[in-house]
């Protein structure tokens, strides 16, 4: 409730003695004398300087109310516009999957637009003509081969598997690693299992690209703490880019480095605000698979062209 609003002064009104249990529990909560606790003006006016001190206006606040998944969809949408531009429930449904995959079939398909359609009280034959619709134009292409005649793709996605598999191509490239810094590391890492000091040495050799793949739990982020040492004691900086946030954090702490969500690092990207990235930046990619193959192309295709021969890679996708 809001300091003003009838509500309040009508409680005021019913309860003005302090002695009531409610102004008992309030005294208890704050572990202060009854006649303490801050009731009718004095409440209001405590409430008013405080929501001034900040510069919010409660009233305006809630009539303005945006929830933060629109925000985030606004700002994402910038980067990453929707694959196929429309409002009607195919194109939403497709866009939305088509964030996370590079191949939708029939069945998740029909049943996210018709999860749509009932949202925009829109029939099943409307969405079945639009889907035939995008097929007839060109915008959603049916994968080639009997097998796969239920399947779908756009361009701009086969468009993107190919930057992405150019941008990747950067084998026996360069001596990113010293030898005796990555030996140091290890050393420093008894605790790692042969198959994890075998991975970090993988990581470290001469490609530009290093693709470390392992089930969920098998201690891929510890073995990444090695890398990170051979790393900063080869002179190179490290970049953690991930999915989320929170998985931003956990590698930040995990490995003591910088993180970012990759779509915050990309939008900074376009606009030269950044993280500074040269060819002496080791980025580190955690759960490569999860942000969708637009984004995995875009962030492949920044580490390529960031400097001549661009900084190395490593990517761990999810089991």
């Amino acid at each position: 409730m809001i300091a003003g609003h009838p509500a309040v002064r009508a409680s005021e009104e019913s309860f003005p003695d302090e002695s009531h249990p409610l102004g008992e529990l309030a005294a208890l909560a704050t572990r202060g004398a009854k006649d303490q606790v801050p009731v009718g003006e004095i409440l209001e006016q405590r409430w008013r300087y405080e929501l001034g001190e900040i510069d919010v206006d409660p009233w305006k606040a809630a009539h303005h109310f945006v929830p933060i998944h629109e925000i985030d969809k606004i700002v994402d949408n910038e980067i990453d516009p929707p694959e196929i531009k429309g409002t009607g429930p195919v194109a939403v449904a497709a866009s939305k999957l088509f964030r996370h995959q590079s191949v939708i079939g029939r069945k998740e398909l029909l049943h996210s637009a018709l999860v749509e359609a009932s949202f925009l009280a829109v029939g099943i034959d409307q969405v079945w003509a639009e889907l035939h619709s995008y097929e007839a134009r060109g915008i959603l292409r049916r994968l080639a081969g009997k097998e796969r005649t239920e399947c779908w793709t756009t361009a701009s996605i086969a468009a993107a598997e190919a930057r992405l598999l150019r941008a990747a191509d950067r084998s026996d490239e360069h001596d990113w690693f010293r030898a005796d810094a990555l030996e140091t590391a290890l050393a420093n890492a008894p605790h790692l299992a042969e198959e994890q000091a075998h991975a970090v040495r993988f990581s470290a050799n001469r490609d530009g690209v290093a693709i470390c793949e392992a089930p969920a739990g098998t201690g891929k982020t510890i073995l990444t703490r090695a890398l990170v040492e051979a790393a900063h004691r080869s002179g190179l900086k490290v970049l953690g880019l991930t999915p989320t946030w929170v998985a931003a954090d956990e590698l930040s702490k995990s490995c003591d480095i910088d993180a970012l969500a990759i779509a915050k690092w990309r939008y900074d990207y376009v606009r030269g605000q950044s993280f500074t990235v040269d060819a002496n930046t080791l980025i580190v990619i955690d759960e490569i698979a999860s942000p969708g193959l637009l984004r995995r192309a875009a962030s492949a295709s920044c580490c390529r062209h960031t400097a001549r021969r661009g900084p190395p890679a490593c990517f761990h996708p999810t089991d």
